[in-house]
């Protein structure tokens, strides 16, 4: 079931039980495990907890999941995935938390599970490629988003996940003073095994290209979203030649547009998927009553603006919940580009706020 699906689930909720604001409801969803992997099965257990919200009142006005964030998971006999999460419900036609802004996004060099695959072609470089094209096309397109691109990094998502689970991605996007990390793994660059000479010499055999693509929030190092896309399109070359996968050629090519395709949906489901999200950033640096922090003019934000300032160890396992969770308020005083300085009020007990403290932006 596709994430799309979970961040733009319409819903039907009473009015006069939510009334006109957003309300967190919490919601339990299972998935099998069988013949997939435990991020899979994980994003449809998922869909499934989302997929239930309707059914906490009578139908009466279309609702959406704004963002939701998972409590908790847990394996049942090894062959099923529990969770349990919290969903943000927004009515349709009110403006979200995220609108108007704009978060950072980590995109290391793509992961390549089978590098044999890579020998016809000579596509070594198609790791950091389909990172690139796709960085582009955030920073080019997305309204929501924009990118940090991180063609240094090779990672292994899978150990990654087993070995520091959460604290790699919150690491990563705090070094990067990015919100989210976007991991991409390519499992299959195969060349159809049934192609003949004829098909070699003429039109060119089919070539696959499948890939995951998870956004994980750089805040709380929990996933947020995953998709699986797959394309295939003629290989134009010749069984020895190699493509060079930085040429208008190769993306010109009936393969090299299929794989730009569908980097360009996965950009639009990227965007998609953040574009309801709170804008939420952490303190940097402390000076008296001035805060820096890691949001600035490139995420949307503007001299003036409010922010929500909470602790860390507040929100690191809960969600936001305005107005109750608001300790103390600030204001944006100076921006630079991926920076600000925002100055707390002066009621405010500024001297509890440590750095890595979160802050989130008060919708205009």
């Amino acid at each position: 079931m596709g994430s799309r699906f979970c961040l733009g689930l319409s819903l039907a909720v009473l009015a006069t039980a939510f009334g006109s604001q957003a309300k967190w409801v919490e919601l339990g969803g299972m998935a099998e495990i069988h013949g997939q992997s435990i991020e899979t099965a994980r994003q449809q257990a998922i869909s499934d907890a989302l997929s239930k919200a309707g059914e906490y009142a009578p139908p009466a006005m279309d609702y959406q999941v704004s963002e939701y964030q998972l409590i908790s998971e847990q394996m049942v006999r090894g062959k099923q995935i529990q969770v349990s999460l919290r969903a943000n419900l927004l009515p349709l036609g009110q403006e979200c938390d995220g609108a108007g802004y704009r978060v950072a996004i980590t995109i290391p060099k793509a992961q390549i599970v089978h590098w044999e695959q890579l020998t016809a072609g000579s596509l070594y470089a198609l790791d950091a490629s389909v990172s690139r094209v796709l960085a582009n096309t955030l920073n080019g397109e997305a309204n929501s988003a924009f990118s940090h691109l991180r063609t240094d990094l090779t990672m292994d998502y899978q150990q990654l996940n087993r070995q520091y689970p959460g604290r790699w991605v919150q690491e990563l996007s705090q070094k990067d003073r990015s919100q989210y990390v976007l991991g991409l793994t390519i499992d299959d660059v195969t060349i159809d095994g049934d192609a003949n000479a004829l098909s070699w010499m003429v039109t060119g055999p089919k070539r696959y290209f499948a890939m995951d693509a998870t956004l994980y929030d750089g805040l709380k190092g929990q996933q947020v979203w995953q998709q699986r896309y797959r394309v295939e399109g003629r290989w134009p070359y010749k069984r020895t030649e190699a493509a060079n996968i930085a040429s208008s050629d190769f993306w010109n090519s009936d393969y090299g547009e299929e794989v730009r395709d569908l980097l360009n949906r996965v950009a639009v489901d990227v965007n998609t998927a953040v574009e309801c999200r709170a804008l939420v950033g952490t303190i940097q640096n402390i000076s008296g009553r001035q805060l820096t922090i890691n949001l600035g003019s490139q995420h949307g934000i503007k001299v003036g603006d409010k922010l929500a300032v909470n602790s860390r160890s507040i929100t690191s396992n809960t969600s936001w919940q305005l107005p109750n969770n608001i300790t103390d308020m600030a204001t944006i005083t100076h921006l630079y580009p991926e920076q600000a300085v925002a100055t707390l009020e002066e009621e405010s007990s500024f001297s509890a706020w440590q750095i890595q403290d979160e802050v989130r932006v008060i919708k205009r």
